[in-house]
């Protein structure tokens, strides 16, 4: 799991959103996605996706280094 939140990480940066403006859009307070950062709470699919809508990034693209 370290590596997945790795890449969702450089990929967030990457994209200049900070923690904050993630966690807002998945309605999640900071603390709240923090815990989703750090496997304290699951990140279903459709977080994911939310996440990835916002980082503009493509389940394609996120996933095709990944086996």
């Amino acid at each position: 799991m370290d590596h997945f939140n790795e890449r969702k990480r450089r990929k967030r940066r990457k994209a200049g959103v900070s923690r904050y403006d993630v966690a807002i859009y998945l309605g999640l307070s900071e603390n709240g996605y923090y815990k989703v950062i750090k496997g304290q709470t699951k990140l279903d699919l459709e977080r994911l996706l939310l996440i990835l809508v916002k980082l503009d990034i493509t389940p394609t693209e996120f996933f095709k280094d990944i086996v």
